[in-house]
């Protein structure tokens, strides 16, 4: 095994390139949403409702439920953060809480997305508080 041993000015060197390898990472890490990705995101969360309605509905034999979600624009999102690069992300979102919200799911849920030039936006599924916070040192992952 061959060890590398920095002194004097390669060790500074070496403590300043990896600073600023640091530095771009960290400001690559956090990426910014436009409105198309948040609105998809609604969407996503719109849709999870909308089923949950269903399932409601036809176990009661009713529309009841249903009739409390009028559209994407009750999904009320307080907060939206994005880490990452713009091509792949994990996005924390915080709604507000709904009548129609399914049991057992959290106000602030995870995302992966991902962008390309031709598709734009895309969920590619849910995700994690880990995923999102280790985004901050590896956000090429």
């Amino acid at each position: 095994m061959a060890t590398i041993t920095l002194t004097g000015g390669n060790a500074v060197i070496a403590i300043i390139v990896g600073a600023i390898g640091f530095g771009i990472s960290y400001t690559m890490a956090s990426a910014d949403l436009d409105q198309t990705g948040e609105a998809l995101i609604q969407r996503e969360i719109y849709f999870e409702y909308l089923g949950y309605a269903h399932a409601e509905d036809e176990k009661n034999g009713t529309r009841e439920v249903s009739r409390q979600l009028n559209g994407r624009s009750d999904i009320k999102i307080v907060s939206l953060s994005g880490r990452g690069t713009r091509e792949s992300m994990i996005v924390k979102v915080e709604v507000e809480p709904h009548p129609v919200q399914p049991p057992g799911t959290e106000l602030v849920r995870y995302f992966q997305l991902r962008h390309s030039h031709l598709g734009g936006w895309s969920v590619w599924g849910k995700s994690s508080s880990f995923a999102y916070y280790t985004r901050l040192f590896v956000p090429w992952n």
